[in-house]
């Protein structure tokens, strides 16, 4: 067995996880984003890689949906089936299928046109030190959407009753909690591309956020998000 076979083989072993790495990932993904991608750039000088080691992450993510769908689920299910359904879409379709979409169309914008020259016509310097890993663009993905799940499927839960009201202030609330989320996504994003030195004009990534501002100032004049999102998950009104 190759050593490289050997070690995708370890990734899925759960003694093999760094499962303390994990959390503190996911702890100063609020307190201190950029921390995170400093100690990515630090364990690049050792492993020569950018995306993670492990699949603790995701795993560890994934069991926090899961439980977070269990709970939507007791609010708004009542059969296996309605659950099971939940969980699909809040894992497999939202996290996984929307992070493998996005991963994908960042790792070619990044590719196409945000390398930097001397990298791009390079022979030498190309294939080695501008080498981007779609895996640490899914984990980019990972990264930005922990706060988001954080945001909009904890703590809109918690709140639910309250900004699905009918009145401007509830209206208000629920709205900028999604904007929040949104541009906290893309403001994620953008500090994990332009941690890549080979990367150039980063800021680009960041264009999203007016049309997020944008597209919240006019919800303001009667559309409330959290309550047509409910409608759309579970076929109803919250």
């Amino acid at each position: 067995m190759s050593a490289s076979v050997h070690k995708k083989l370890r990734s899925f072993k759960l003694s093999q996880m760094d499962l303390e790495r994990s959390l503190w990932d996911m702890v100063n993904l609020f307190r201190a984003p950029r921390r995170v991608y400093r100690s990515i750039s630090l364990r690049k000088q050792t492993i020569n890689q950018y995306g993670r080691e492990d699949l603790s992450f995701i795993i560890l993510f994934s069991g926090l949906i899961v439980f977070t769908s269990f709970c939507w689920a007791f609010f708004f299910e009542n059969t296996l089936k309605g659950y099971i359904s939940l969980l699909c879409s809040m894992l497999f379709v939202d996290f996984l299928a929307v992070g493998f979409i996005l991963s994908s169309i960042y790792y070619f914008v990044a590719k196409k046109f945000l390398l930097k020259d001397i990298y791009r016509e390079s022979v030498t310097l190309g294939p080695f030190e501008s080498q981007l890993e779609w895996k640490y663009c899914f984990d980019i993905h990972c990264n930005s959407f922990f706060p988001v799940f954080v945001l909009l499927y904890i703590l809109q839960l918690i709140l639910l009753p309250l900004i699905s009201r009918s009145n401007f202030i509830s209206l208000f609330l629920g709205n900028s909690l999604y904007l929040v989320a949104l541009c906290y996504y893309t403001y994620l994003t953008f500090i994990g591309y332009q941690t890549l030195p080979f990367l150039k004009d980063t800021h680009t990534l960041l264009t999203p956020i007016p049309m997020f501002l944008i597209m919240w100032a006019l919800s303001l004049l009667g559309y409330n998000v959290p309550k047509h999102v409910v409608s759309v998950y579970f076929k109803n009104d919250a």
